[in-house]
């Protein structure tokens, strides 16, 4: 049986603007949630740590049924 071989997009830098910078993860988690919670769409925003180990595009707010 051939073997099916998917391929998904290298990842890329995002781009834009730099709008704050957390010392922690939880921190700009808790950003994000101030965001939201004050009307401001985050679908558009992306977190991004040092020493880069992982890209998160955020899609909403983290909630309990979401997680």
């Amino acid at each position: 049986m051939p073997q099916v071989t998917r391929t998904h997009p290298a990842p890329t830098m995002p781009t834009g603007t730099e709008v704050a910078s957390y010392a922690t993860y939880l921190e700009a988690q808790q950003g994000v949630d101030f965001l939201s919670e004050n009307g401001f769409d985050v679908s558009a925003i992306t977190i991004v740590g040092s020493d880069l180990h992982l890209v998160e595009r955020v899609t909403g707010r983290l909630t309990i049924a979401r997680a």
